[in-house]
């Protein structure tokens, strides 16, 4: 495959994990209590983590790494920020639109792994799509605990 498609490929997913990393964020400002804060900040930084390392990718193959993330991660955090101000920062609507993130993410992992689909790189992102996996999947298990009728306590200074 050309190099610079698979420069092309990491810096796309550069910027998803970009984005990930900030909603992420986003969501634990809005999530008013410290359990589901603590673990949608540790994707954020597992999210910051992946960008790092995808970034060296593209160091290592001799282009120049993106540093920020996209406009439409920039809406998404926006949508996170009116859904919980709209639902008094219900945890449900949150950690639903983080999970639709995250299908963005593997959406974007798939492609990204069709492209590149032998060597160091593409074992690089093996590696992170499957941990992007286990997110999603801890995330929707948290929104059917909540549909099922688990309710997380708001902290008390909020």
């Amino acid at each position: 495959m050309d190099n610079s498609k698979v420069l092309d490929y990491l810096n796309h997913l550069i910027e998803i994990n970009k984005d990930a990393e900030a909603g992420f964020l986003t969501a634990a400002e809005n999530l008013k209590n410290s359990e589901l804060e603590s673990t949608v900040t540790g994707y954020a930084k597992q999210h910051a983590k992946f960008a790092l390392e995808l970034q060296r990718e593209v160091d290592r193959l001799g282009g120049k790494p993106e540093k920020a993330g996209t406009a439409g991660g920039a809406l998404h955090r926006g949508w996170i920020d009116f859904k919980a101000a709209l639902t008094r920062h219900s945890p449900k609507p949150i950690l639903t639109a983080c999970e639709s993130g995250e299908d963005s993410a593997l959406a974007a992992y798939a492609d990204a792994e069709a492209g590149i689909s032998t060597g160091q790189t593409f074992n690089l992102l093996q590696k992170q799509r499957e941990q992007i996996t286990a997110f999603k999947t801890r995330l929707w298990r948290l929104i059917n605990e909540i549909k099922d009728g688990v309710e997380f306590q708001q902290n008390e200074k909020n």
